[in-house]
């Protein structure tokens, strides 16, 4: 249920000039109620114009990852999901992963606009400042048989891919298995998990993180030379809040029933978008890192490399640096 600062900022649309009189005839509150609702609003940063007799204006909005705003760009179909927004979270996959476990339904969405301790994959921490990137989770309920469960980080890379070709203008690159690149360098990190019902093995939630690097913010000394954002490579500002309905939108889209003829057609979109086939890698394990040579990824996602020792493997999973041509 809407609260009335949301049912407000609803009534002043784009162009639309709204008397204190008529707002609170339409939303059936006190006047002072509405007069609360704009102050509140405008405490978040939207720059409401107030003329007498004419009443409210909205002038401007701020960039901000409230559900109110990114509503104001999903679809149709995903307007009404579920979106939980904190200004400041330890991780939006924990958040998500929690609400599964509490019953959360499928779409519904973790946003934030700071990470205290964001992670990618094996662990490793995502640099995450307040207003600089996108940080959500989604939490997917895909009724998929387990065969097709190897593929879903792939799936998720592409919609991910559309997402910000649609908004930006620009589409990344992917380095298996699921860093997004833009100009060499790192743009965003996703990170799938995955709740599997004990007796069948089929999927009880997917949670899918992913972070975005989107306006241009000194990186660390350590990350300056392999990470970027949105605004660094297409030297605008974009909108967090389309770009997230955007992602959500899309991969709320992928998680759907998937016939083979979608799988095939995303499974070589994956393949022209990653760059990692015909590159010198190192592939880290436990046991140590070994050298070769990546050759293609094969039907189920998983990366094909032969080793200098002279053996080829289907790698399923693992930690993949790039080396120069």
């Amino acid at each position: 249920m809407q609260t009335t600062k949301e049912r407000v900022l609803a009534l002043l649309g784009p162009g639309a000039q709204c008397s204190g009189a008529s707002i609170s005839r339409a939303l059936g509150v006190s006047r002072t109620a509405v007069w609360q609702a704009v102050e509140s609003l405008r405490a978040e940063g939207y720059e409401i114009e107030a003329r007498t007799r004419l009443g409210y204006r909205l002038l401007a909005r701020p960039d901000l990852l409230t559900p109110e705003e990114i509503r104001r760009f999903r679809t149709p179909e995903t307007t009404d999901l579920p979106i939980a927004y904190h200004a400041r979270v330890d991780s939006t996959n924990r958040a998500a992963r929690q609400w599964a476990l509490a019953g959360a339904p499928h779409g519904a969405a973790v946003v934030a606009d700071e990470q205290t301790a964001g992670r990618g994959r094996f662990g490793r921490p995502f640099l995450s400042p307040p207003g600089a990137g996108l940080y959500l989770s989604l939490v997917l309920r895909p009724d998929w048989p387990p065969e097709r469960l190897p593929l879903l980080t792939v799936f998720v890379a592409v919609a991910a891919c559309d997402a910000i070709a649609a908004v930006a203008g620009r589409r990344p690159q992917v380095k298996w298995v699921n860093d997004l690149l833009m100009g060499g360098r790192k743009l965003a990190g996703i990170l799938t998990e995955l709740s599997l019902e004990g007796e069948s093995g089929r999927v009880d939630s997917a949670v899918v993180g992913i972070g975005l690097n989107c306006h241009a913010v000194p990186f660390p000394e350590d990350l300056a030379a392999k990470a970027t954002s949105l605004e660094a490579e297409t030297g605008r500002r974009i909108c967090r809040a389309q770009l997230a309905a955007a992602l959500l939108d899309r991969l709320f889209d992928m998680a759907g029933p998937r016939q083979p003829e979608h799988c095939a057609n995303d499974l070589a979109r994956y393949r022209t978008d990653c760059v990692t086939p015909g590159r010198r890698v190192s592939v880290s394990s436990p046991a140590g890192t070994r050298l070769g040579q990546a050759l293609t990824v094969t039907d189920s996602g998983a990366l094909t490399v032969r080793f200098d020792d002279g053996h080829t493997e289907d790698l399923p999973s693992g930690e993949v640096s790039l080396h120069g041509d």
